[in-house]
């Protein structure tokens, strides 16, 4: 009984009002999937969801960048933010400075881990012959390790992703995967 009444309730209406009047008859969250479409000039049409609080975020960033770009587009203040985190983040861009001698513990010193992932710039990790190449969660990893005998000078060190980095630890610990 229920489904007719549902069917007859979105009889003549759009998609979307029907997905909506669905959603609220049998209190179903509404996905919001992405929509990217590569265009002829290779420019690139997406389209998002975006929730209430995420939105007043977005704004907010916009109020604060209107100094430098008034009347930005949401695109803009997207991008915007995607290079302001990319500048204070990736550590292919960071500059070292001499604050960051201060932070040399047992660890690996962060000038160092900077200037291994800067050299290598991808996932070193080599299986038949095949380098990994991954930029994502890059680790900074001792080609020998330290309980080997092996120290923190750069050409000890080495990047990896954060999949090979364990894969190397279980590998040299003797762990085999559950």
């Amino acid at each position: 009984e229920q489904k007719v009444e549902i069917l007859n309730s979105i009889k003549g209406k759009s998609k979307r009002e029907a997905e909506f009047i669905v959603a609220q008859e049998l209190d179903i969250e509404i996905k919001q999937h992405e929509r990217l479409r590569v265009q002829q000039d290779e420019s690139v049409r997406l389209e998002m969801t975006f929730t209430k609080a995420e939105m007043a975020e977005l704004a907010r960033v916009k109020e604060l960048m209107s100094h430098i770009k008034p009347g930005a587009s949401m695109a803009e203040v997207i991008v915007h933010a995607a290079k302001e985190f990319i500048r204070r983040k990736d550590p292919l861009v960071q500059k070292i400075t001499a604050a960051d001698e201060v932070l040399v513990t047992k660890a690996v010193p962060l000038r160092v881990k900077l200037a291994v992932i800067q050299r290598d710039k991808c996932c070193q990790w080599r299986h038949e012959g095949r380098l990994c190449g991954s930029t994502f969660q890059l680790e900074v990893d001792h080609r020998q390790s330290l309980w080997a005998g092996g120290d923190h000078r750069i050409e000890n060190l080495q990047a990896l992703c954060s999949v090979h980095n364990r894969l190397k630890y279980r590998r040299e610990a003797g762990i085999r995967h559950c």
